[in-house]
């Protein structure tokens, strides 16, 4: 008994009282140590050491990671938590990253030429890598997934379609794509369409394509100009409204410096094409901000010399942009404008409408030029007419089965939202009505009450067609103008129910029903979109105001306060509700110097 007592020594060797498991004491090499190949603490030492030993100098050498590798957590896949590389890793020859942990610190350093990430027909080393190179996707399948979420949901809405899905697809297919735009792609279908990620996955992967694009900020590139695009709208949707803004200075200098609003007649069609997208995708999301002033805007309508986006089947989609038969019918010779192109024209009158508008707040004498203006405005939106009844159908037709059916309502309702913004200049009291300094020569004039006319017209078709795509319940994505157009239509209703002097047909009791459908239709469709909230909270408030009995107009407006009353100068550059800088909190630290 004595003898097999002293085989065994009186305390636990020093790895195993490390890893915290029970140690058989075995003299000269314990169980757990021989079986694992470690240098156990037992054995006897030849020389005594040159140093004091310390604590980092008992500790065992590290064989697993505490937790799993960042890109096995994000493809949901079993990490074998080797070091210095995992088996996945080792299988696709790619880097192995491990989140920082308390011991990292006891970790060797690898050396920076360590690590190598091999590719089909070459092999990066790690200065080439950036975090978020690898793609955040378990095989080529789950990535395919993917991209088929991003082109059947995201790439009919206009602020998505600056990808050209036949070269994505090639490029993902061989693994040549831009990291950062595959982060950002899977960051934007994560957030629309439900994947099965977790929540803050999307912020990581945005966050990691951002830092690609940072660490290579001295060299712009189309594909990070692109994923640039959907970071500034992911920031939007989540509620960053302060970075959407700063992240849309960097994509304005990218396409400054590509030079993309030049064509270049050079290159092959396709890459033309994305070109002209990609700078008239800049234009669409200024309008995020700016709202038609000037100072905020990120870019320059008149200093875009591209030709508009070509028609989708010329583009390489597989379904055509026809949805209206009668369109095949007309003159062949006559060529044929595409969706996108009708809604960007569309876009520019709307914003040359809202910056008339806000000139017309510093008009301190009457105007005589302003119904020549109001009729040349008047004159664009007729021609539009007909080349919009020519792609999309009658107003009356709504064709929910086609691909292209959000951009078709768009069209249509934007192009009827472009005529309330400008005959409501001719309304007295609205805050955005013509100084009265310019509309009391007019009073008398049937100008007027045909204005009021027409904004009733095509204010009440918007809210008629919001409550009927409401009812269809069609389980699609919609673009982020549709809702301004609801918001607006729905405030221009109320007004017009409650004028004083008002001989509209529009019973108020009417109105609030159709504000209510539009209300409901932004509620359902933009509930997690943070950039639609002010919207939701003005226009509830609104109807409140009105539904309590106390409609008088001059209560209902309170809620505009600065917007109806204040001095010329504020009013031209108060921002609407659902503008971004709006909605931003941008402080001014100068004040600091002062202290």
């Amino acid at each position: 008994m004595a003898d097999r007592r002293s085989q065994k020594a009186s305390d636990p060797c020093s790895q195993c009282r490390s890893r915290k498991v029970r140690c058989d004491r075995k003299r000269h090499t314990c169980g757990h140590c021989e079986r694992l190949k470690y240098p156990c603490s037992f054995q006897t030492e030849v020389a005594v050491p040159s140093r004091p030993r310390t604590y980092e100098d008992d500790l065992p050498e590290r064989r697993r990671g505490s937790r799993a590798y960042i890109n096995c957590r994000l493809q949901k896949s079993r990490c074998s938590g080797e070091l210095p590389q995992c088996t996945n890793c080792q299988r696709r020859h790619r880097e192995c990253q491990y989140p920082a942990s308390g011991r990292a610190r006891h970790l060797p350093q690898k050396s920076p030429e360590a690590f190598k990430l091999t590719y089909p027909d070459r092999t990066v080393a790690r200065p080439e890598l950036q975090q978020g190179l690898v793609y955040p996707v378990q095989d080529g399948a789950e990535l395919a997934s993917v991209l088929d979420d991003y082109f059947l949901h995201l790439y009919p809405l206009p602020s998505y379609s600056f990808l050209h899905e036949p070269s994505i697809r090639r490029m993902c297919a061989d693994r040549t794509l831009e990291p950062s735009l595959v982060l950002s792609i899977c960051a934007m279908v994560k957030l629309h369409c439900k994947r099965a990620w977790q929540s803050s996955e999307s912020g990581l992967l945005v966050e990691l394509s951002e830092k690609r694009i940072w660490d290579e900020l001295e060299k712009p590139s189309i594909f990070r100009l692109q994923a640039l695009f959907l970071i500034i709208q992911y920031h939007a949707e989540v509620g960053r409204f302060e970075r959407a803004f700063m992240m849309a200075s960097i994509a304005s200098r990218h396409v400054a410096a590509l030079q993309l609003n030049h064509e270049s007649p050079q290159l092959s069609f396709v890459t033309q094409e994305i070109r002209r997208r990609a700078v008239w995708t800049m234009a669409l999301l200024d309008g995020y901000f700016s709202v038609g002033l000037p100072g905020y805007s990120t870019i320059n309508y008149e200093e875009i010399y591209q030709q508009f986006p070509c028609r989708e089947e010329r583009f390489g989609s597989p379904i055509p942009e026809d949805i209206n038969m009668v369109a095949m019918r007309g003159d062949n010779n006559k060529r044929s404008c595409g969706m996108l192109e009708l809604i960007l024209r569309v876009s520019k009158l709307r914003r040359d409408i809202i910056r008339f508008t806000r000139q017309l707040a510093l008009v301190e004498q009457p105007l005589k030029e302003f119904q020549d203006i109001v009729e040349g405005f008047r004159v664009n939106l007729s021609q539009l007419q007909g080349e919009i009844a020519s792609a999309v159908g009658p107003s009356e037709t709504i064709r929910p089965e086609s691909r292209w059916f959000v951009r078709a309502l768009e069209i249509q309702l934007a192009w009827r939202q472009a005529h309330c913004d400008l005959f409501r200049l001719f309304l007295p009291g609205h805050p955005n009505a013509a100084p009265d300094v310019v509309l009391r020569p007019l009073r008398s004039s049937a100008y007027v009450s045909q204005a009021r006319a027409i904004c009733q017209e095509h204010s009440g078709w918007i809210a008629e067609t919001i409550s009927i795509v409401q009812k269809m319940d069609l389980g699609v994505l919609f673009s982020f103008d549709i809702a301004r157009c609801a918001y607006q239509a729905a405030r221009l209703r109320l007004f017009l129910a409650h004028m004083p002097e008002s001989r509209s047909q529009l019973r108020p009791e009417a109105a609030i029903a159709n504000a209510a459908s539009c209300l409901d239709f932004i509620k359902r469709n933009f509930a997690s979109a943070a950039h639609a909230q002010r919207m939701i909270s003005d226009l509830s408030l609104l109807m409140g105001a009105y539904e309590t009995g106390d409609g008088h107009l001059g209560a209902a407006m309170a809620l505009d306060s600065l917007r109806a009353s204040g001095n010329a100068v504020e009013r031209h550059n108060q921002l609407a509700v659902h503008s971004l800088i709006h909605q931003a909190n941008f402080v001014d630290d100068s004040f600091l110097y002062e202290l």
